[in-house]
């Protein structure tokens, strides 16, 4: 969950980013053509945030259509054998669900 938010994050911020630069490329040798980021029309920022959020969505929906698995397998949750702690998960259909008991 936390690397989809950073992802989420990340995605949002490339839009400002770009402009950001192109700014101070914009600026040029001389340093008087870029405006100070505090000038940022609102307009500007909007459309910006609006690009930023069709990128999150993009990045959610492929998230989520390659995120793999099958919607056909059964969630085994943890369980505590013999003291150890066997851990939990989905189990692919058809498949035997494993012991992971030690028997020595």
């Amino acid at each position: 969950m936390i690397r989809i938010l950073i992802v989420s994050l990340a995605l949002l911020a490339v839009p400002f980013l770009v402009y950001f630069i192109y700014e101070i490329a914009r600026a040029g040798p001389d340093g008087k053509g870029a405006r100070s980021p505090r000038d940022w029309e609102r307009d500007s920022m909007l459309n910006l945030g609006f690009a930023g959020l069709f990128l999150v969505f993009i990045g959610i929906v492929t998230v989520v259509a390659t995120g793999g698995g099958t919607k056909d397998g059964t969630y085994s949750p943890a369980r505590i054998e013999n003291g150890k702690l066997i851990d939990g998960g989905f189990n692919e259909p058809g498949s035997a669900q494993e012991s992971s008991a030690d028997t020595e």
